[in-house]
């Protein structure tokens, strides 16, 4: 069974302590959360007993063994953090670990930002329970919000604890696998509080690069491939959302009366609708066809820019650092000490040469 380390102790009493002088609705909040990662905890247990382990299914005792193959390549090979995190396996029995909200007003994608303990601002909120996920969406919609609640496989607790694979992990391909845990240990290693677009587009920078490097290293030329096409249609379909993104905002700066405004905002949400019938043309399946049906709000175009907004930059920094993994990390520390403006105007220009005050 996994065990506790006094630095866990530490951030559960401070929880407590802290929540005492909250309002009751936060508390409520901050309970849910604390039951819902000691549930992690309690339940992980050390990878490397379990694939030793002879009642250990041969398929998942398959999946540890490449878990662990990726987890020392995350260490030996990309500079991620060298701990316990993704060397113990956890079982949740349920689909997903936690679920996100993202909610946007109507005529606005500035997601909502809520603010916590520890890791400061963020423009989602998760739940460990979707009931409360959506009792929560159902409170935001009343007070005319739009919502999204995206199903999360796996989150970082950005080294407060040693985060463990979950079972909500393993029905992802290799490839996305490694993705995931790679993406979780670079907010462990880069991480600015109010600032989710530059930590997920970093974090899924990393990812990328790690993946190709994973796959390309290990001779796994097949996997490459299919990952390779699945980053060209993950391209067409951001760009496609980012296209009306833009759109989108124009229409809500003008001075246009709210009807206007709502019939526009149709016809334009029906455009994304009207193009990605035209780009899934060449795919084999319909890859983002049920959110594109049923979750195109602009709470939920806000979730993708959250996680795609700079990655173009960061992905440029990377080339442009001879695709040298110490380097770019070395650009991404300096960036760090940038203010919020001065980061975002770096980003935004995708410069890759800049200095910022220490």
């Amino acid at each position: 069974m996994f065990k506790f380390k006094s630095k866990y102790y530490k951030y559960v009493l401070v929880t407590i302590i802290s929540v005492l002088n909250i309002s009751c609705t936060s508390l409520s909040y901050y309970s849910q959360s604390i039951s819902g990662q000691l549930e992690v905890i309690q339940k992980s247990t050390d990878i490397n007993k379990l694939i030793n382990d002879k009642n250990t299914p041969i398929n998942i005792r398959n999946r540890l063994k490449t878990i662990i193959e990726i987890r020392n390549f995350s260490i030996d090979q990309l500079g991620l953090p060298d701990n316990d995190s993704y060397f113990s396996y956890a079982d949740l029995e349920r689909e997903y670990v936690v679920w996100n909200i993202f909610a946007a007003k109507e005529f606005s994608l500035q997601p909502q930002q809520w603010c916590f303990l520890f890791v400061g601002c963020l423009q989602y909120r998760g739940y460990f329970s979707e009931d409360s996920a959506r009792d929560f969406a159902k409170t935001l919609k009343d007070k005319g919000m739009e919502t999204y609640i995206g199903g999360v496989s796996a989150y970082s607790t950005l080294g407060w604890f040693d985060d463990p694979v979950l079972n909500t992990m393993l029905k992802w391909s290799d490839a996305r696998l490694a993705a995931v845990i790679f993406h979780e240990l670079t907010h462990q290693l880069f991480y600015i509080k109010g600032d989710t677009e530059f930590n997920e587009s970093l974090a899924d920078a990393v990812a990328i690069i790690g993946v190709k490097r994973w796959l390309g290293s290990s001779g796994r030329k097949r996997l490459l491939k299919e990952y390779n096409n699945f980053l060209s249609r993950e391209e067409k379909f951001v760009s496609l959302i980012l296209k009306y993104k833009e759109k989108l905002e124009a229409l809500y700066s003008t001075n246009l009366s709210d009807e206007i405004k709502r019939d526009r905002k149709k016809e334009l949400l029906n455009g994304i609708r009207e193009e990605y019938k035209i780009i899934k043309l060449d795919w084999q399946k319909d890859y983002y066809g049920n959110w594109i049906k049923t979750r195109l709000n602009n709470a939920s175009i806000a979730s993708v820019v959250s996680y795609r907004k700079y990655l173009p930059a960061f992905l440029n920094m990377f080339e442009t650092s001879q695709e040298n993994i110490d380097i770019f990390f070395n650009k991404i520390r300096t960036l760090t000490q940038c203010s919020l403006t001065e980061r975002q105007m770096i980003l935004n220009k995708k410069l890759v040469e800049f200095a910022c005050p220490k």
